[in-house]
């Protein structure tokens, strides 16, 4: 039987793509499993280890089990991405640029010498690149995004950039649900093909990680509550709301807050420490990958500002049973915490309320993992992103005209995708 013959013998869905739900995601990956091979380029930022691309690292490695051939491209100034150990696949050498014209002419170079029939990129550094090489090559490889924040979140110019490059995709992988809505909210035109998948934020080397030493004063000799927060430094009223709390807790129960993370709001907030005298109940820290082992040790985790991301620090203190206290907000947390199980949301305004969990989060002794941990299962997890990825291959796709030539290898990049073509 020839490819006509075979191809003609499936479903006749040329309009399956209209549907607004996931059955047509899953029928093309009820296929994947009986389809051949094919040949995947991760692209990832060198610049910062991101969760998201300690999810793209975990895909990759899951393509090779099922014997695909994967191609690892780490873009950005090498010595930055502390996750490279954990390839099955070595990467190929660094993409030494800063720049997304300068990335986006090495990977038309690399599509060019190893012909990848698929694409899996996720930061904002390295997906405008991917679909323009992509757009630009001979033989168009399919494109997966991936988007673990909302477009709300982003700057003006980042976010026209997105609705710009997003569309061309072939397929928008969402790490929750709100990140999806977010997106949606401002190109309805993506639903068809945009998907919320949870990242694997729960593997089974968590138990070993948050067992490490940890080399502080506060944790070696305790002489009063730790609670973490894990987030970015923004300086917002919800975060000086934490701050004015621990300061008031000083006489009836003195309660440290330890901070991890940067950001423009890094100098105001440690102003606001110090007016109030507390720089030993507050101390701010460099961001770190991997807080485990001080959730493992405190008696509570904080989490003040909206995300439509789902941190993964906050699933590990569910996971590790650390209780965990969020302010309300119309964000993805709430899919981390359905349940008072997971942990307590209070109103922002409450100062009283907040008082009460902190108190509540020090008489815990037993730690239980609160449910919702197992949807964010690492095996469960990448086995779905990766069907996801592979569902592609079954699309029908025309390849766009292509007319601008500031490219050497290209003779012509879509004139829309001219006007950004530097970085977000």
């Amino acid at each position: 039987m020839n490819r006509r013959t075979n191809t003609a013998s499936l479903p006749q869905r040329r309009d399956a793509m209209s549907l607004p739900d996931n059955r047509v995601l899953q029928e093309r990956i009820a296929r994947t499993h009986k389809s051949k091979p094919m040949r995947v380029l991760v692209v990832l930022d060198g610049r910062k280890d991101r969760e998201l691309d300690a999810t793209l690292v975990d895909v990759s490695n899951r393509l090779h089990v099922r014997r695909h051939e994967v191609i690892n491209v780490i873009a950005g100034r090498s010595g930055v991405f502390p996750s490279t150990q954990d390839f099955l696949i070595p990467p190929l050498p660094d993409l030494r640029t800063n720049s997304a014209v300068g990335l986006t002419r090495q990977l038309m170079k690399i599509i060019e010498e190893y012909q990848p029939s698929m694409i899996i990129a996720g930061s904002h550094f390295t997906r405008h690149p991917a679909v323009v090489a992509a757009e630009a090559s001979k033989r168009r490889p399919r494109v997966v995004l991936y988007k673990n924040e909302g477009l709300s979140e982003l700057p003006l110019t980042a976010r026209f950039n997105a609705t710009t490059v997003l569309p061309m995709a072939d397929l928008i992988i969402a790490t929750s649900e709100t990140a999806k809505e977010d997106i949606l909210h401002y190109s309805s035109e993506l639903r068809i093909k945009t998907h919320a998948i949870y990242a694997p934020h729960v593997g089974d080397d968590l138990r070993y990680r948050s067992q490490s030493a940890v080399e502080h004063p506060w944790f070696t000799n305790p002489t009063a509550p730790i609670f973490i927060m894990h987030e970015a430094i923004t300086g917002s009223k919800n975060q000086i709301n934490v701050i004015n709390r621990i300061a008031e807790l000083v006489r009836p129960m003195p309660t440290r807050l330890m901070m991890f993370g940067s950001g423009r709001g890094k100098k105001a907030l440690q102003r606001r420490i110090d007016k109030l005298d507390i720089p030993h109940l507050v101390q701010i820290q460099d961001p770190i990958d991997d807080a485990s082992s001080y959730i493992a040790r405190a008696n509570g985790f904080l989490r003040a500002d909206p995300s439509t991301s789902i941190p993964r620090s906050m699933i590990e203190a569910i996971k590790i049973g650390c209780p965990v206290i969020s302010f309300i907000h119309d964000d993805a947390i709430v899919e981390a915490m359905p349940t008072p199980e997971c942990g307590v949301r209070i109103d922002r305004n409450d100062a009283e309320a907040l008082t009460q969990a902190m108190q509540a989060a020090v008489q815990i002794y037993d730690r239980i993992p609160g449910p919702s941990a197992s949807r964010f299962e690492h095996d469960d997890v990448i086995d779905s992103h990766v069907n996801a990825c592979l569902s592609v291959r079954f699309l029908k796709r025309k390849k766009q005209p292509l007319r601008l030539g500031f490219f050497r290898k290209a003779k012509s990049v879509p004139h829309r995708l001219a006007i950004t073509a530097t970085s977000e």
